[in-house]
């Protein structure tokens, strides 16, 4: 088998998502700091063990019953000490809610981004048949080039069509 090795830049934003949400307070909390005399909005992406563990006398409900926020526990101090944090990013989301949410991206066991197997054969896959489609100059496929077969299953097959003689040249 054939290996190639290739670099990908990305046209436009890309987000993969794993399916999960962090919700502000939660996962992550929202800090300005100064740098140099500029006012720099920073996210904090935490990890959730290592702050319960490290604040886990403070972890007390209150009257109502109700535990703090992991987010809350934290001080300015511990903003300094990266065993807390999975990572900072530069920026904060757009959200002016209380309860904030981010949908992460999906990410490597080292926690890097990356763009998985199956979304790049399915851009290829596009790029070839967009490619091929103008190439071989197939007439628009109409309503009428498809055939309703079982109404209670909601299947369609097609006629023959453009697509049939497109199909076999991928």
């Amino acid at each position: 088998m054939t290996t190639y090795k290739l670099t990908l830049r990305t046209l436009s934003p890309v987000h993969i998502g794993t399916g999960d949400e962090w919700r502000l307070g939660f996962d992550f909390i929202l800090r300005t700091n100064k740098q140099n005399g500029k006012e720099i909005e920073l996210t904090y992406i935490f990890d959730t063990d290592a702050v319960l563990e490290a604040k886990e006398t403070q972890l007390r409900p209150d009257s109502r019953g109700h535990y703090p926020l992991p987010g809350s526990l934290l001080t300015e101090k511990d903003l300094q000490n990266p065993a807390l944090f999975r990572y900072v990013l530069r920026g904060q989301p757009p959200s002016e809610k209380a309860d904030a949410r981010m949908k992460p991206f999906i990410k490597d066991p080292h926690d890097r981004p990356y763009i998985p197997g199956s979304s790049l054969k399915g851009a290829f896959r596009t790029a070839l048949a967009w490619t091929g489609w103008q190439d071989v100059k197939f007439s628009r496929l109409e309503i009428r080039d498809f055939e309703y077969l079982d109404q209670r299953k909601n299947i369609w097959r097609s006629k023959k069509s453009p697509a049939d003689k497109f199909e076999r040249m991928l």
